[in-house]
């Protein structure tokens, strides 16, 4: 067993998968937020990517510097990398998932970001990672992924408040940097409603690879992907089938629809 096996929770194994697609999760999200999936895509390996100081990594360090972070995601994924794969990431985990792709030894066979400014625009809002708890909360809150039943339970915010602290520091340090664009096909989703990132700016992220772009629009705001999680799964599968992967799913198209 790999000493790197922690970053990473394989759901299941299915005996006709012929690819990994590693997904990242938002900011004080876990890969537990990714099991559903594993049970949706049958010729998938599915895997969750978990950050240091969470779920069963909870007694290691939290991150608090984006290049720190994907120095030891990096480092670790690279063993990892034996066989066809894929990207998948949500806000923050989009982040990460595009800059890992850059920093790894092999590219992903394709990338899929949710939720999420491209790099050009990424990090540079106001931080509110420095705030006081009452006023960060109060910030989290409006990106309408904190459970009610968390904000007034005073056990679990104490275990919460730290990890999305620390995340969120670790988005407001990043920092573009430039280099050769990606050259795997890239699925940029995104809300019809979502406060936090428009879907005019998502055209940004068209920018960071040479190879095709595919945009597609959901109706919900931010955590759109917990509503929607069935249409992107089927958008995913039609990419991979498509554009990149082509033993996965045979010959799908990729549906045409930009809003569902």
């Amino acid at each position: 067993m790999s000493g790197h096996d922690e970053w990473f929770e394989a759901f299941r194994s299915p005996p006709q998968a012929n690819a990994t697609l590693f997904c990242f999760s938002h900011a004080g999200g876990s890969a537990a937020m990714y099991h559903a999936w594993a049970r949706r895509l049958p010729t998938l390996q599915v895997v969750g990517v978990e950050l240091p100081g969470r779920m069963r990594r909870l007694a290691s360090p939290l991150f608090t510097d984006f290049d720190a972070l994907l120095d030891a995601l990096v480092l670790a994924m690279e063993s990892r990398l034996d066989g066809e794969f894929a990207f998948f990431g949500h806000s923050l985990g989009a982040l990460i998932a595009y800059e890992a792709a850059r920093r790894l030894s092999r590219q992903p066979a394709a990338l899929c970001v949710s939720g999420c400014l491209p790099p050009s625009l990424a990090g540079r809002e106001e931080g509110i990672s420095s705030l006081s708890d009452e006023a960060f909360l109060a910030e989290v809150a409006r990106y309408d992924g904190l459970a009610e039943e968390v904000l007034q339970h005073e056990e679990l915010l104490e275990l919460v408040l730290p990890i999305l602290r620390a995340d969120f520091t670790v988005y407001e340090s990043y920092r573009p940097k430039g280099g050769a664009k990606l050259d795997c096909p890239l699925m940029v989703m995104g809300g019809d409603a979502d406060p936090q990132v428009e879907v005019e700016s998502l055209l940004g992220w068209a920018d960071v690879t040479t190879a095709s772009v595919v945009q597609r629009i959901y109706r919900g705001s931010h955590f759109f992907i917990h509503e929607r999680s069935e249409d992107m799964l089927m958008d995913i599968e039609a990419l991979l089938g498509e554009h990149a992967l082509p033993r996965i799913g045979g010959q799908a198209e990729v549906p045409a629809r930009l809003e569902v």
